[in-house]
């Protein structure tokens, strides 16, 4: 889910992580993954598993430009 703490000139968009057991109830979790500095729309996070790695692409915006940014664990 994504997180926007801060008041209305100050937002920053943070990826969050929410669990469930049964796919209906939900938990929320506190952010996981903030941006990097400069980066705004931090958002729409799309995240699957690939040869034991899990993978992210999420929608950003550096210096007025569209982005997708990248990112991987194992």
């Amino acid at each position: 889910w994504l997180g926007e703490p801060g008041d209305d000139s100050q937002v920053r968009e943070v990826q969050c992580l929410a669990t469930s057991e049964d796919g209906i109830r939900f938990v929320k979790h506190g952010p996981v993954l903030a941006p990097p500095d400069g980066i705004q729309h931090f958002r729409d996070p799309k995240v699957w598993r690939e040869n034991g790695e899990w993978w992210m692409v999420v929608g950003a915006k550096e210096n007025g430009l569209g982005q997708v940014r990248l990112y991987h664990s194992a």
